[in-house]
Order: C-alpha cells, then structure tokens, then sequence
C-alpha cells in the first residue's frame, strides 16, 4: 500500500486541529474521541474536532443521541464520508484514534506520514507499530482519564509531541512502500 504524505510542517494556527478517520460505528473510538476533549474544554483550549466518516446504520442513532447531548459539540464536526481525507489529515495536529480493536488502520499511518501527532489505545496492532520505532503516544485500551491526560500533554507541548512526530515521515515511507511489499509477495511465491 502507498500512502500520500508531505514534509512536516510547522505550527502556525492558535486553533488545535484534532481528526479522527473511521466509519462511525460502535467501538471505532469516535464517542471516546470526543469524551476525551472535554479536558481541552475544561483547560480552555480552543479546538476543533473534526469527524471523518460515514455512518453504520446499525449505530447512527445512539451516536447522533450522545452527539447531540455533549456540551461542547460546536467544536465538532461531523464531517460525513469523503474521498478528500487527505484535506483534513494536512490541517490537522492531532489524530486521535481510540478504536477499541482496529486492526493496522491505513488512516493512522498516513496521519503518522504527514507528522500528525497520533494517539490510539494499547491494543491489536499499536504496540507492534511502536516496536517498528514509529513515534505516536500510547493509552491504556479504554481508559479515558489516560485519554484525555494524554490529549491534554500533547495540546501543551505540540511542538515537541511534532518534533519527535517527525521521524515517522521517512520511517513509513520506508517500511511501508510498494516495492518491500512486492519483494515479500515474491519471496512467499518463490
């Protein structure tokens, strides 16, 4: 798989920019995403979440219920599904992804590649990643008051939570590029 990245940019908006990529259903970690911010809120860091995802109908309900009842929902958007993911990835300093079983999530990597600091919780796939040596902050698998402790050292030190975030850039490129991937497909048929 290849992803579409850019050079790291700096910091120049007062806005924190958080996202979050996924289809919008039960346990994809959207609903712990936004109870996460309520530490921002409480700190009085102005902020804007956006959401980036269709709807599971199974669970559209309930999620616009709990939407609709979160005091703070003017700063998040609900943005709907688009091909133009990467619009949103390129404004963004934050992806928060506390999905609670998600396999490797090309919208975590490509968040990664573009020197988005990344949050997830510890489970399937995250750990493993770390081990690789990319750079993004790791949560207790369910924990919110690790969540939002974590959400909240990242809003306070972004410079250098996008310092450290920037080795990922070339590390991606280079563990996840077309070309190994093919020569581990070859191997595997030879």
């Amino acid at each position: 798989s290849s992803f579409s990245a850019i050079e790291p940019l700096c910091i120049e908006h007062t806005k924190l920019n958080l996202l979050h990529i996924g289809r919008i259903a039960d346990a994809k970690g959207q609903e712990d995403a936004i109870k996460a911010c309520e530490i921002l809120v409480e700190n009085n860091i102005d902020f804007e979440l956006n959401i980036v995802g269709g709807f599971d109908l199974a669970y559209k309900s309930k999620f616009v219920q709990f939407y609709e009842n979160c005091e703070y929902k003017d700063n998040i958007n609900l943005v709907g599904f688009t091909n133009d993911t990467l619009s949103y990835i390129q404004k963004s300093d934050i992806f928060i992804f506390p999905s609670y079983g998600e396999g490797l999530s090309n919208s975590f990597l490509e968040a990664m590649s573009n020197n988005i600091v990344c949050i997830a919780y510890s489970n399937t796939s995250f750990p493993e990643l770390q081990d690789l040596g990319l750079y993004f902050r790791i949560t207790k698998d369910r924990n919110i008051d690790e969540l939002k402790d974590t959400l909240l050292d990242i809003s306070k030190n972004l410079v250098i939570e996008k310092r450290n975030s920037s080795i990922n850039y070339n590390l991606i490129k280079k563990l996840f590029s077309e070309k190994l991937e093919m020569n581990k497909y070859k191997e595997i048929l030879v």
